[in-house]
C-alpha cells in the first residue's frame, strides 16, 4: 500500500492558541482536533499548551530531517 506525507503547519513555540487545530471549549478546557486531545487549562488566564503528540511530532519531523 502507498504512504503518503503530509506536512501540517502549526504555531512554534509552548502555545497553541492560534493553532487553527486547538478549539477553546470552555473557559477552563480545549481541543486539538489534529490530535483528538484534551487540553485542560489550568487557570483561566492561561493559554493551552501545545498537547504531547503535537510536541512529540514536532521531534520525530526534526530528527527525520538531520
Amino acid at each position: 500500500m502507498a504512504k503518503i506525507r503530509v506536512e501540517i503547519e502549526v504555531p512554534d513555540g509552548k502555545y497553541c492558541r492560534t493553532c487553527e487545530y486547538c478549539k477553546y471549549v470552555a473557559s477552563d478546557f480545549a481541543v486539538c482536533h489534529l490530535f483528538d486531545n484534551a487540553i485542560i487549562l489550568q487557570e483561566f488566564s492561561k493559554m493551552p499548551e501545545r498537547c504531547w503528540k503535537c510536541i512529540q511530532a514536532e521531534v520525530e519531523d526534526e530528527q527525520c530531517n538531520s
